[in-house]
């Protein structure tokens, strides 16, 4: 599982591999204000259980506002 945050517009910063609980630190961490949206992308190869899961993590961790990025199919 990776983090990637966008501060602003042109900077981007992406954390590789964190575990369950420091997923929730780290996302705490960024997130000052509470009304900003998470939103997580995973890869086809990634179990739908593992997003679910992220997901859930979260809300229980206090995020107000997570979401799916979904790819439209070509």
């Amino acid at each position: 599982m990776s983090v990637r945050t966008r501060n602003t517009r042109d900077a981007e910063q992406v954390k590789d591999r964190i575990g369950k609980s420091e997923l929730l630190e780290t996302v705490k961490r960024l997130q000052a204000d509470q009304n900003l949206p998470v939103v997580i992308s995973a890869d086809k190869s990634i179990a739908y259980e593992k997003v679910v899961e992220a997901m859930d993590l979260l809300r229980r961790g206090g995020i107000q506002r997570v979401a799916l990025m979904v790819k439209a199919a070509s």
